[in-house]
């Protein structure tokens, strides 16, 4: 995308294109409530707001929330790798088998935030990406840059990941991997047309996120969806993390406020066969960083 202009956001309903050369494509952002440790209920919400959102907003796209399994416990709770290993989920499994029903029934692709995946003996932080016409899990992404809580228990992902839909070209960070700012760089560079930052439910993500976000979308001229949401543990609300859409220009659009709520995105590509290449800012001072730190030998 070339410019903020390529972006419509709006609560209420979508603004299409009448360009034929152009591909629509309508996102649902949602700002909801999970509850601590209770995947069902989550799973329960999240099926609902699918549904609700196709119906009104005839949505392609639909966004989980990171922690939507149960909550980021290491944030919140000291736990044990055993129990780490008890929640954590295969893939393919049970959590994607009801993924793909809701994605089926829907007609939606749906974009999850991390949860605990078990590889073996390793434990991962993944998303996965569910297409509602094929039976295997069409993406996966595994978050790369760990927590320090992390760092002893989950094992990290080797390679960003840039994912396709319809032509749209969408790069995924898990929690902190925003903090490492060479991750959205290489999304960016892999054309990108929009980042999506999956934010962990934290009092350390609700103070920080919007400055990093404004940032990764400037220095790489991209539009940023950040996903948060509220955490409720034993009836009490104890974080809102917001979530928000910056422009690639760094202004905000669309932020939430103290409840649920859904915002609708729309994005208007170009005729993949009529688009140019990506301009990112600092391209060429990116290309002599990478042959010093080779040269030099720093990594």
């Amino acid at each position: 995308m070339s410019s903020s202009d390529d972006l419509v956001i709006s609560r209420k309903e979508f603004k299409s294109s009448d360009n034929s050369s152009e591909v629509t494509i309508n996102i649902a952002v949602p700002h909801m409530r999970l509850m601590y440790r209770s995947k069902k209920e989550n799973m329960k919400r999240i099926s609902e707001l699918v549904k609700q959102s196709k119906e009104e907003n005839n949505i392609h796209i639909f966004l989980i929330p990171s922690g939507f399994t149960g909550g980021p416990f290491l944030e919140h709770r000291r736990v044990s790798i055993n129990m780490i290993k008890k929640i954590s989920e295969r893939i393919p499994g049970q959590l994607t088998s009801e993924l793909k029903d809701i994605a089926r029934e829907n007609n939606v692709y749906l974009i999850t935030g991390g949860f605990y995946e078990k590889a073996g003996p390793r434990i991962f932080i993944s998303s996965v990406v569910i297409s509602p016409f094929q039976e295997d899990i069409i993406y996966r992404y595994r978050k790369m840059n760990l927590g320090e809580d992390e760092l002893s228990i989950i094992s990290a992902g080797k390679e960003p990941c840039v994912i396709e839909i319809s032509g749209l070209r969408i790069g995924i960070l898990l929690e902190e991997d925003l903090f490492v700012p060479d991750i959205a760089r290489a999304l960016a560079l892999n054309r990108s047309d929009l980042l999506i930052i999956f934010s962990k439910l934290s009092n350390r993500f609700s103070e920080i996120i919007k400055y990093l976000a404004i940032a990764r979308a400037v220095e790489n001229n991209i539009p940023v969806i950040n996903i948060g949401g509220l955490l409720n543990i034993a009836g009490d609300e104890i974080i809102n993390v917001k979530t928000f859409i910056v422009k690639s220009n760094g202004s905000i659009e669309g932020e939430s406020d103290e409840d649920e709520e859904i915002f609708y995105m729309t994005v208007r590509l170009k005729d993949p066969a009529r688009r140019g290449v990506k301009k990112i800012p600092g391209m060429e001072v990116s290309r002599n960083v990478i042959k010093y730190i080779r040269r030099n030998k720093l990594l």
